[in-house]
């Protein structure tokens, strides 16, 4: 009895010295994380406002971990947009991260395709940039890649 006593009473000692020690301060500069995440924010509205629609389909190739992304942007009425440029970067973030530029070219008056070469398999995230002058969203589409 006097053993669970004694042990009790040195986790209790623990958890308060735990509780007295904890600032909650959970990152080294709130503001600045503060002022980046209201960037995000008004990123967000903005992106909203302008109401388009990024659809992005992913058709395999014939060889294993390859295929093309067919991305195509719409306004807020449904018709294609034209002249916007569609940036793109695929990273996977396995044990090892990989970042790999994709390149987009037209195909057509309202679709862009962008050829993807994995060189491994995996949950890969493809980062949009849909850019029609000074206006432009972000998106990501997750692609799960099949070795």
């Amino acid at each position: 009895m006097g053993f669970f006593l004694v042990l009790g009473s040195v986790q209790a000692g623990f958890v308060t010295l735990a509780y007295d020690s904890f600032t909650g301060l959970v990152t080294e500069d709130p503001y600045a994380t503060g002022i980046e995440y209201d960037r995000v924010l008004k990123e967000r509205e903005t992106e909203a406002a302008l109401g388009w629609q990024v659809d992005a389909v992913f058709e395999p190739g014939d060889a294993p971990r390859t295929g093309r992304l067919v991305v195509q942007v719409t306004d807020a009425g449904g018709q294609p947009l034209d002249d916007v440029v569609v940036q793109g970067e695929a990273e996977h973030t396995g044990r090892i991260p990989q970042l790999l530029p994709v390149s987009f070219t037209p195909a057509g008056s309202d679709r862009l395709v962008g050829t993807l070469d994995f060189p491994n398999g995996g949950n890969w995230f493809i980062r949009l940039k849909v850019t029609q002058g000074d206006e432009g969203v972000r998106r990501l589409v997750e692609l799960p890649v099949i070795r």
